[in-house]
């Protein structure tokens, strides 16, 4: 999040970016890497992300930006839409090799 990866990209069409706080960040990476990248989903965790996901009720969507993120958090738990980067490069990939 802190590189702007996606952030850039969508500051330049005139998409405002929220991106969650230090400490909102650091509890996220904390899951990231004692849970997710061990393939260890916990209600707690997936109560986390969609609380994070509802302190921020003037954001339109929320953008998936890791891969694991779609373990914790979906369309069933998100008060949000959900913006699956991963599943996007996908389908454009699938589109493009057919064309």
């Amino acid at each position: 999040m802190e590189d702007g990866f996606f952030a850039k990209i969508l500051e330049n069409h005139n998409i405002e970016v929220v991106i969650p706080e230090l400490p909102e960040r650091d509890n996220m990476q904390k899951i990231l890497s004692e849970e997710l990248i061990h393939n260890i989903v916990t209600q707690n965790s997936r109560d986390y992300f969609s609380s994070l996901i509802t302190t921020h009720p003037d954001c339109q969507a929320v953008v998936l930006g890791c891969t694991e993120f779609p373990l914790l958090i979906d369309s069933s738990n998100s008060a949000l839409p959900i913006i699956n980067p991963v599943q996007l490069q996908c389908i454009a990939a699938v589109e493009f090799a057919l064309q």
